[in-house]
């Protein structure tokens, strides 16, 4: 059984990323819950991977590659905004995507606040063990960094970058509560 050791990095900061290993016949649906899970995240949301296998920050690069998307991406109700052929996530086991290392995924989390992510396979081993994967093995940055990208309001848990940008100025008053109140939650729930 082949494990499968990636890279998932929040594509506007790539010094926040976890280090996540998976077996080859787990599915990105199972990927998407381990990344869920790494950035404490806590309000579900549509999601979708993208296989490009090489570096892009042209979004319509990320768009038209290989879709692989939640479930509920896959309904009617969706495909009148877009007819490109889109997979399921949860149909799609690691194993079938014949990745080689260094190749690039990205995963697009929550589709009205765009965040992005890009996946890099770093390494694939053999294993005799079944249990205990999915599994982060490393983490390093803030969960979610409280920036403004193009203007959007973040909600994350690092302080040092609200204080600069409230310094800078570069928070509205309303945008500026409600980090704070997010930053609330996300303390609370950690038990700080």
């Amino acid at each position: 059984m082949v494990v499968y050791k990636f890279e998932v990095a929040l594509d506007h900061d790539m010094a926040t990323y976890r280090h996540i290993e998976i077996l080859g016949n787990q599915t990105l649906d199972v990927l998407h819950k381990i990344i869920f899970d790494a950035f404490d995240r806590y309000d579900e949301h549509l999601y979708s991977f993208y296989l490009t296998r090489k570096v892009t920050k042209s979004l319509q690069k990320r768009y038209n590659s290989t879709e692989y998307t939640a479930s509920e991406g896959l309904s009617d109700d969706f495909l009148f905004l877009d007819r490109k052929k889109k997979y399921s996530a949860s149909k799609t086991k690691i194993d079938h995507l014949d990745l080689c290392e260094k190749d690039k995924l990205y995963y697009l989390f929550d589709f009205g606040d765009c965040w992005w992510h890009e996946i890099t396979l770093l390494s694939m081993m053999e294993t005799d063990q079944k249990k205990g994967y999915p599994k982060i093995v490393k983490k390093a940055g803030f969960s979610s960094a409280l920036t403004t990208i193009d203007g959007n309001c973040k909600i994350g848990d690092d302080l040092f970058i609200l204080k600069r940008k409230v310094i800078d100025g570069k928070f509205s008053i309303p945008c500026l509560a409600a980090k704070i109140a997010g930053l609330w939650v996300s303390l609370t729930r950690k038990g700080i």
